[in-house]
């Protein structure tokens, strides 16, 4: 089997990045404002999780770029563009004058629970998705990995589980979500 870090190098490289593969991670870089080729992001093999910041400028250095290949390869790479596409990066790649007024981008932005071992933790501490199967369950961490709206997540759970509404379950995907997304910053 081939491991996943080689599998993000080949996305990236088939959008126009450059990718390099070390012994745990893979690195991807992307120009900054300067026209500087500087590390954008790295997928860290031993907890299978992204990091990285949205350091690079798009809207400038990859005018060839469209919003469905951004979100596609994001999409691909199984991670979230929020973390690494600045409102400024998206409205110039899309075209549009407030990335928070274009649901591709405030979707995937602010409606994705963290990684899917939090997920799963939660569903766990809550006693969610006791009714439902492992297909189903499967299905739940797709959502939640290729970005659904924090609604849909909520429903799917909200389906799956006894003796809990969809407004406990929302309030409960968002609060994870944010902590999500502090810690993450915390460690960029």
């Amino acid at each position: 089997m081939v491991s996943k870090k080689f599998d993000v190098a080949a996305i990236a490289e088939r959008y126009g990045f450059q990718a390099k593969v070390l012994d745990e991670k893979t690195e991807v870089y992307a120009e900054d404002e300067s026209g500087k080729t500087v590390l954008w992001f790295y997928y860290n093999e031993p907890d299978d999780t992204f990091y990285g910041s949205d350091t690079a400028c798009l809207r400038t250095s990859r005018p060839d770029l469209t919003a469905d290949d951004l979100l596609s390869m994001f999409s691909e790479l199984g991670t979230q563009m929020r973390f690494f596409a600045s409102p400024e990066d998206w409205q110039g790649t899309a075209g549009v004058r407030d990335a928070e007024a274009d649901l591709r981008y405030t979707d995937m932005r602010k409606y994705t629970v963290a990684h899917s071992e939090t997920l799963r933790e939660l569903c766990i501490r809550n006693g969610w998705f006791t009714s439902g199967t492992s297909r189903q369950f499967e299905k739940l961490f797709f959502a939640n990995s290729h970005g659904w709206p924090l609604d849909s997540i909520a429903l799917i759970i909200w389906l799956c589980t006894e003796d809990v509404t969809i407004d406990e379950t929302r309030d409960a995907l968002l609060e994870a979500a944010e902590d999500a997304e502090r810690r993450r910053d915390e460690e960029v």
